[in-house]
């Protein structure tokens, strides 16, 4: 038999782990205090260093800077028309051609140094208003050559963008005699996706939305908490609509959400309101989309414009029924882009109705 050593038998748990309540307890405490350290340094790097996915979710908090001022009927206007010339993506000269247009426009007929007196007109939109050889624009420009005519359209740019641009230059003294605002059915989506009044602009000039909360208390959580607003971005809950998108756009009216609705009438309501205050003519060009003429998606977006310009007083062109009645409708979109024959039709029908209503 082997001899059995004495510290053995002096501490026989010696090299086995301990085991009791008071081992479990500080077990626990420590991983809480782990979880919790981890937990604190990832929302004080949130804060230091917010990304770029929830940072316009953060209000006066937003590290951003931008051109904006705050507006008492659209989401936001441009601080000043310097300040939207300073913008990326805007084009410079034909704002300020329409400025020094709106200039000549007011002067005296017998100052000698004006050419003219024809107040301009003004065209908005995204892409499907940019100029280019053979866009409805650029045939605009040649059935009424002598017409001043400025295209501030902008591709990339979202519904409220194109108005807050109009706003602004009104208010800086410019005074088109009509303004075509394009519409397409995407740039409801807007609308659809972020109530007005859940835009916030910061003392920066920095565009912020105030994201939807879930109920309290867990409102409080995620508003205060950068982790929790970070996880609620990420799960797309922070929409006032989430999941809205073109298939609810085309939607029947009574599918509508009330708030999608309502803006959309509040947007046209302003656009009316400015018509009357500076005097000039509104047009909505209601372009048709490749998923209504060839894919039979409903005309819910024009048809509440429609409603609406008609409400309010304000002209449209709802070329659908010559979209409708072309032999190829499939040949009047180049990826679902409006080609050669889609921007004719629209320019055919634009002419008509300027014809008919006069400058």
């Amino acid at each position: 038999m082997h001899p059995v050593h004495a510290n053995a038998l002096r501490e026989p748990g010696r090299g086995q782990p301990q085991s009791g309540p008071g081992h479990r307890s500080l077990l626990l405490l420590g991983t809480a205090a782990g979880i919790c350290l981890a937990l604190a340094s990832m929302e004080l790097y949130l804060r230091l260093f917010p990304p770029s996915f929830i940072e316009k979710y953060l209000g006066e908090a937003c590290p951003l800077a931008g051109p904006f001022a705050a507006d008492d009927a659209l989401p936001y206007k441009f601080r000043s028309v310097e300040t939207l010339l300073s913008v990326p993506g805007v084009n410079r000269q034909e704002i300020l051609g329409l400025v020094e247009a709106s200039r000549v426009a007011r002067e005296p007929a017998s100052v000698p140094s004006a050419k003219g007196h024809d107040r301009p007109w003004v065209i908005l939109g995204n892409s499907f208003a940019v100029e280019h050889e053979g866009s409805y624009s650029w045939r605009l420009r040649r059935m009424f050559p002598k017409q001043p005519m400025f295209n501030l359209a902008a591709v990339g740019h979202g519904w409220y963008w194109h108005l807050a641009q109009l706003k602004t230059l009104l208010e800086a003294g410019c005074c088109p005699s009509r303004c075509f605002v394009t519409v397409v059915p995407v740039d409801l989506l807007d609308i659809g996706q972020q109530d007005i009044d859940s835009h916030f602009v910061t003392s920066k000039g920095a565009l912020t939305i105030k994201p939807k909360l879930p109920p309290a208390p867990f409102g409080s959580v995620v508003a205060n908490v950068r982790l929790a607003l970070a996880a609620w971005v990420r799960a797309d809950r922070q929409m006032p609509y989430p999941g809205f998108d073109m298939g609810h756009v085309h939607e029947s009216k009574e599918r509508h959400p009330a708030g999608f609705v309502r803006d959309t009438e509040r947007v046209i309501r302003e656009i009316g309101r400015l018509s009357v205050r500076h005097h000039f003519k509104v047009t909505f060009v209601l372009i048709p989309s490749y998923r209504q003429i060839v894919q039979g998606a409903k005309f819910s977006p024009q048809d509440l414009f429609i409603r609406c310009a008609d409400e309010f007083g304000l002209g449209y062109v709802d070329p659908r029924a010559a979209f409708q009645s072309s032999p190829d409708a499939q040949h009047l979109y180049l990826v679902r882009h409006l080609s050669a024959e889609g921007d004719r039709l629209v320019a055919e029908a634009l002419r008509e109705q300027i014809i008919r209503t006069g400058n």
